[in-house]
């Protein structure tokens, strides 16, 4: 019997196998970063801080998917910005700098310019976010905690 019930499928043995067979054939590509980036910042823990910055994570196939994935969709929504008028800064504004570079970060865009629409003021801080729906429930109900404070500042 085929089952494809979500909840126990990764479970069974001859996926676990596949899984494992495309984690050896994905090549290691160690993401070390020699600085704290924007995104680790604002964490509340600061030994999560302190591990960001300092450990070398290798992430799996799986979670580098799900980092491309994001990127694809931000360029897609970019594209389709852009053709419904918004105009964006160049992408060499788009990044910063402090403590002699030991903490960087960057923007997904800025919006110079574009249709007059109520509430939004140019220029405008642009983030793109790929989420499931999980994901978005829990921003509608929780908000984005602290952003306004980071981009405000």
């Amino acid at each position: 019997m085929l089952d494809l019930n979500r909840a126990t499928l990764s479970i069974k043995p001859l996926n676990q196998r596949i899984n494992e067979l495309i984690e050896a054939a994905e090549p290691r590509s160690p993401n070390y970063r020699q600085y704290l980036g924007a995104s680790s910042i604002g964490a509340e823990c600061l030994r999560r801080i302190q591990y960001d910055w300092m450990c070398n994570p290798e992430f799996p196939a799986r979670t580098r998917d799900i980092f491309l994935r994001g990127h694809f969709f931000e360029e897609l929504s970019r594209r389709r910005l852009i053709a419904a008028g918004f105009r964006f800064a160049p992408k060499a504004r788009l990044k910063f700098e402090a403590a002699g570079g030991l903490f960087r970060g960057h923007a997904d865009g800025i919006l110079v310019s574009g249709p007059q629409l109520p509430d939004l003021i140019y220029p405008a801080i642009w983030e793109a976010k790929c989420l499931r729906a999980k994901g978005w429930r829990a921003i509608e109900r929780d908000g984005l905690v602290g952003l306004y404070e980071v981009y405000a500042a």
